[in-house]
């Protein structure tokens, strides 16, 4: 093989990296469904009193950051603002649940006691 066609077959695969590489970056699109999912987690949230957690307002500045990334087509940016925003969104609704949860045993050991205080009474 000469060192011409040598240097074609060497040059071939880096270009043709070149041009996947540059490619892809180039046909990227905005992470919309994401985005989708992480405003219906943070509505989620937002139900279940998850208001009152650092991490839901994190979750909103977040996306509405990532947004902004979208508009200004930096699609990179908002892919990874949306994924943080969506683990924001899923953290403040667990400690709602755990919240909940917490209230939600208080009261059942509270009508315990209630009904143990009834049944000591009527035994007497």
């Amino acid at each position: 093989m000469t060192t011409k066609k040598l240097r074609h077959w060497v040059g071939m695969p880096i270009m043709i990296g070149s041009f996947i590489l540059f490619g892809g970056c180039a046909s990227k699109q905005p992470p919309t469904e994401k985005m989708a999912t992480t405003e219906a987690f943070i509505l989620n949230a937002q139900t279940k009193d998850a208001r009152d957690y650092v991490e839901l307002r994190q979750a909103q500045d977040k996306l509405e950051q990532a947004k902004t990334a979208v508009q200004q087509k930096d699609y990179e940016l908002a892919e990874r603002l949306a994924d943080q925003s969506l683990m924001d969104a899923k953290l403040a609704e667990a400690k709602a649940d755990a919240a909940s949860s917490r209230k939600a045993a208080v009261e059942m050991q509270k009508s315990i006691e209630t009904l143990q205080r009834e049944v000591e009474r009527a035994t007497r």
